[in-house]
């Protein structure tokens, strides 16, 4: 009799390659004490310490009789008298026949290729995990150790079989697999993919360290957008003023954004002003943007702020990703080149 328990991803049993129907497993304890046979070396224990895990609130009489049907009932799902048997002081699990569990399997896989240190050998071993162990039975004090080091060894192997993607299902906070999968996407020239995979670590609440800044930083690095200048004209003073706005923008390029507002009478040359400080940006490499206010649009929210974005992202519509979600949201109300 070869009996294959299934524990990754659900439970489930097959007795000489038919599957026991889900049906016959109506009585919860009698699940609960195969399961518990499969996990355990070499797939028998005392009664002491099954009347322990299951019914450590009854009396030891009470316990022993609820483990006698217990067995009985997992006799009758499995349709074999030689399924569960108790032997003076201990049960065992088919001890006559072949039991095979998937856990099991699993875990001599992943022995085998972390110690042979090969990454096709980690492949093979990662791919016979097929969820979590016992997914319905995941408040059970009695799988919880065996299914946190089942999935301990799977992230392990994931990690030494460099399958990054899969690794992030299971951690999606992980820094060195957002990183490889940075890399492999800029690797693809997909630099918009990078961006949104850097922006998921960001925002599943882990913090970067150094190597991955720096990665996201060359990222973002690319040529300038510069804004239309209008005819130069030679600008006469304002050398207090200009300094004043070169504080500004300075402060800016720390990560201290602020706002700068030219107020004054008409034709002081506010306008020209302005024009000197986007040609100084422009040159120190910084994107500038330009939006004008029109009689015309008056009645048009947001016009010259739309006029601003739509030209920066017509020539650089990757820096969207750069900004977080909620951002990218308050982006679209203002510009048409965010949906």
């Amino acid at each position: 009799m070869v009996l294959e328990v299934r524990l990754l991803g659900g439970f489930s049993v097959r007795i000489d390659g038919r599957e026991i129907p889900a049906a016959a497993w109506s009585q919860r304890r009698a699940a609960e004490l195969v399961k518990l046979l499969a996990l355990m070396p070499g797939h028998r224990a005392t009664r002491e310490q099954l009347i322990e895990i299951l019914w450590s609130t009854l009396d030891p009489a009470a316990g022993a009789a609820n483990l006698h049907k217990a067995a009985h009932y997992a006799r009758v799902a499995l349709s074999s008298a030689e399924a569960v048997v108790l032997r003076g002081g201990s049960v065992a699990f088919a001890p006559d026949g072949e039991v095979v569990v998937d856990a099991s399997e699993f875990e001599r896989a992943a022995d085998a290729a972390v110690a042979a240190d090969s990454r096709s050998a980690c492949r093979r071993a990662a791919s016979l995990y097929a969820g979590e162990l016992l997914p319905d039975d995941r408040y059970a004090d009695w799988a919880a150790g065996t299914r946190e080091r089942l999935r301990d060894r799977y992230l392990a192997l994931l990690r030494a079989g460099e399958l990054w993607d899969r690794l992030l299902i299971e951690e999606p906070g992980d820094e060195q697999a957002n990183r490889e999968m940075i890399r492999a996407y800029v690797a693809a020239g997909d630099r918009a993919a990078a961006l949104r995979q850097y922006r998921r670590l960001v925002e599943s609440g882990t913090r970067p360290g150094q190597e991955t800044i720096s990665l996201y930083e060359q990222l973002t690095v690319g040529p300038a957008a510069v804004a239309p200048m209008l005819a130069a004209t030679a600008l006469v003073g304002r050398h207090a003023e200009l300094r004043q706005a070169r504080v500004a923008w300075e402060s800016a390029a720390r990560g201290h954004g602020t706002t700068l507002l030219l107020r004054g009478d008409a034709g002081i040359g506010k306008t020209r002003m302005a024009e000197e400080l986007l040609v100084e940006a422009a040159r120190a490499g910084w994107s500038t943007l330009r939006g004008t206010a029109h009689e015309d649009q008056g009645g048009l929210p947001y016009a010259p702020i739309t006029e601003a974005l739509d030209r920066l992202l017509e020539n650089r519509p990757e820096l969207v990703l750069t900004i977080a979600e909620r951002d990218q949201a308050g982006l679209a109300v203002v510009t048409t080149g965010v949906s």
